[in-house]
């Protein structure tokens, strides 16, 4: 690999992985993952529903995505909307100052 493709290379990576947080951490997900889908609707400040999340970006086990989106820093909080049918809807807190 040339010196300057290398150079370019790294320049690229330092612009892709930009802090999106006042803790400075990089996104931890990749760009259209369900991760990634997931956390970018819960931070317009809408909730979702565990079924929706079936059917807006195809997740068969959502939970295992939000205990993912929870790994990594994400305080995604839930209810239990209907304990018969086990619907449970999830959503991110705002923080102060934010709308």
């Amino acid at each position: 690999m040339h010196k300057a493709n290398r150079a370019s290379e790294l320049c690229l990576r330092k612009v892709i992985m930009q802090p999106i947080n006042p803790k400075d951490k990089p996104y931890p997900f990749k760009k259209g993952s369900q991760c990634d889908r997931i956390v970018q609707y819960l931070l317009t400040g809408r909730r979702i529903r565990n079924y929706e999340i079936r059917e807006k970006f195809r997740c068969l086990s959502h939970t295992v995505r939000i205990s993912e989106i929870r790994a990594h820093g994400f305080a995604v909080q839930a209810v239990l909307v209907d304990r018969e049918q086990g619907i449970f809807e999830y959503w991110l807190p705002q923080v102060e100052g934010e709308k």
